[in-house]
């Protein structure tokens, strides 16, 4: 059984022009880099179309080349009351739509921590996109029901055309922070993090059994 609190691995992929992600013929798998990690364990992956279609280290560069008047009768007074109770419940229930939406979730808590990482070595802020949201989710989705992490089998999926580089980080821990904390602590995740060829991402998080999955999609446009 394998102990999903204590391993860490990388992989690297490159991606065909279209991109389809395929290895090239006589290529060798992609490097596996095992270490030690208490109570964490979190994967990179990263994608870019290189005409060396070559497999090379996480921790390498990567890059290449979204009014009415009222009236004064009793009737008309007694219809305007009626509507003011009507008039506050929309009101009521717009600002209860507005305080909801501005409650911070744990996608863009994460966000916030990355940005944070970002800012602090000089590389401008990322940009979440409903695109790459979407993606990300469907990924901490599926290793939710597997109860573990993987990659996405084919990191161009569900990305639209124009991107030059694709990063992806998938992690698990007992919460969000825990999982972003550890994934800087690795060279090849904070390497994707910080990559300042990447402007756009897409954070995914869910929670299943106690245990919080993250996913990080990084793209290049």
């Amino acid at each position: 059984m394998v102990d999903r609190h204590r391993s860490v691995m990388s992989l690297v992929t490159p991606a065909t022009p279209e991109g389809a992600t395929r290895r090239t013929a006589g290529s060798p798998p992609g490097p596996f880099v095992t270490s030690p990690l208490q109570m964490f364990r979190f994967n990179d992956n990263i994608v870019s179309r290189e005409s060396t279609r070559r497999y090379v280290p996480m921790s390498s560069a990567m890059s290449t080349t979204n009014p009415s008047h009222a009236s004064s009768t009793p009737e008309s007074r007694v219809a305007t009351r009626r509507s003011r109770p009507a008039l506050i419940a929309v009101l009521t229930t717009l600002l209860g739509v507005a305080l909801t939406a501005c409650r911070p979730t744990p996608e863009s808590t994460n966000l916030t921590d990355l940005n944070e990482v970002r800012v602090a070595t000089g590389v401008v802020e990322l940009v979440r996109t409903p695109e790459l949201d979407a993606k990300a989710k469907a990924q901490a989705d599926r290793m939710a029901r597997r109860g573990t992490i993987f990659h996405s089998s084919n990191l161009a999926s569900g990305v639209s055309a124009g991107w030059s580089s694709i990063g992806e980080n998938v992690a698990l821990a007992g919460s969000v922070d825990d999982a972003q904390r550890a994934l800087e602590a690795s060279p090849g995740h904070y390497a994707n993090m910080v990559n300042p060829a990447f402007n756009q991402v897409g954070i995914g998080v869910t929670v299943r059994n106690g245990v919080t999955y993250v996913v990080q999609v990084f793209v290049s446009r």
